[in-house]
């Protein structure tokens, strides 16, 4: 599965110019061993996913709005964010987190290149996995 038609949509929006994402979805591991168990039991916990966005930085009213999030006074409002590995039929992947927050974002620059950023984010309730 190629990511060339990979791509990021935040509040329902494709942001401009990624060209990365990645996440991680953690579980929890809850310890059930009781007493005079020869071996440790446990049971699944709750589940938490975080990541990273990159790619140039642009005047895109979405990606502006998106970067912007951070610098807000007061709550953060999480919108809904869709991470698509690919858009090639048959491999349809997609990460769905109904609510997620920019928790850090780097922008930086060089004489030779383009504007860059990246951002980190926490989904708030996980994410769900479809292939439609």
């Amino acid at each position: 599965m190629k990511g060339v038609l990979g791509s990021v949509t935040y509040g329902g929006t494709a942001v401009a110019n990624i060209k990365n994402w990645s996440m991680t979805v953690d579980v929890g591991n809850n310890d059930t061993t009781a007493f005079g168990n020869a071996d440790t039991t446990s049971v699944m916990g709750l589940r938490n996913a975080s990541g990273q966005i990159s790619g140039d930085l642009s005047t895109s009213a979405q990606q502006n709005l998106m970067l912007d999030m951070i610098g807000s006074a007061g709550t953060l409002a999480a919108a809904a964010v869709v991470f698509i590995v690919s858009a090639t039929a048959g491999s349809k992947l997609k990460y769905t987190a109904s609510a997620a927050n920019l928790t850090n974002v780097q922008i930086g620059t060089e004489v030779a290149g383009v504007a860059s950023f990246s951002a980190s984010f926490h989904c708030s309730g996980g994410v769900a996995i479809s292939t439609s």
